[in-house]
Order: structure tokens, then sequence, then C-alpha cells
């Protein structure tokens, strides 16, 4: 994912003209690699603390004895309902992880239109100066006539 993220900047930034503009992109793309090398992290961390076995998960009571054991205290039920009240935080972390990068994505195509933009008139500047020529050709060819009258 982050190779697709660093390609398609690295296009976006080839085809801008504007420095400051070229700029700006390298700049989003540092922070958008940086997001996702946070949300990579958080990801690994959700994952490691989720893993554990037999442990005792942050923020629950130690079990005493025989929790693991069919028909034992009622200590061990304790440790699964930390790891329910987990998975829904990893859910909901997914889910915000999910809308950064929808808005990385939606900043991206905001991106992609302000460059098209910036051609756009690019080629209407360029377009303009082909006529100015044509213009200036076409009254330097009259001007001798015009002098001679």
């Amino acid at each position: 994912m982050k190779a697709d993220v660093v390609q398609q900047f690295e296009k976006l930034i080839q085809e801008a003209t504007d420095p400051a503009t070229q700029q700006s992109l390298q700049t989003q793309e540092t922070k958008t690699l940086a997001d996702l090398d946070a949300e990579e992290q958080k990801d690994l961390q959700s994952t490691s603390s989720g893993c554990t076995t037999g442990a005792t998960q942050p923020g629950t009571a130690p079990t005493s004895g025989g929790g693991s054991t069919p028909g034992g205290n009622a200590g061990g039920s304790n440790t699964g309902s930390g790891n329910a009240g987990s998975g829904n935080a990893v859910v909901e972390m997914r889910v915000a992880e999910m809308r950064v990068v929808e808005m990385q994505v939606v900043e991206m195509q905001v991106v992609e239109m302000r460059v098209a933009e910036m051609r756009v008139a690019e080629m209407q500047v360029v377009e303009m100066r082909v006529r100015q020529a044509a213009v200036r050709r076409a009254t330097g060819l009259r001007r001798p006539a015009a002098n001679r009258g």
C-alpha cells in the first residue's frame, strides 16, 4: 500500500509544473507516509495485545487458579470479557483508520483535480501565445503593404 501511495505521489510531483505545487505534494507525501507508519504501528500493537494467551489483559483482574479448566472459578470469564472489549476497540480503531485513508484518498483526488486545472490553464496560455504569434505574423505581413501606400 505504501508503495502505491509513493508511486502516485511521485507521478503527481513529476507532472506538476509549479514548484509550489511540487513542494506541497512532497509535504503531503511525507505526512501521508508518516500517517501510514503510525497506523501500522497501532495495528501491530493492537494485534500483539490482543494475542496474549493466558495472560491478563490490561484493565482486568488477575484470575486465581483454575480459570482455564472446565468448571473452574468465575475469575476465568473475566479475561474473556476483556478480550471482547478489546475486540470492539480494535474494530473501532480499524474504522477510524479506514476513515483516515478515505480522507487521504479524497485529498489526493483534490490534488489531482488541481493538477488537471493547472494543465488546462497552461494549455490556455499556450493557445493564447499561438494566437498572438499568428496575429503578429498577420500584422507583420500587412505592415509593409500599408507603408507603401
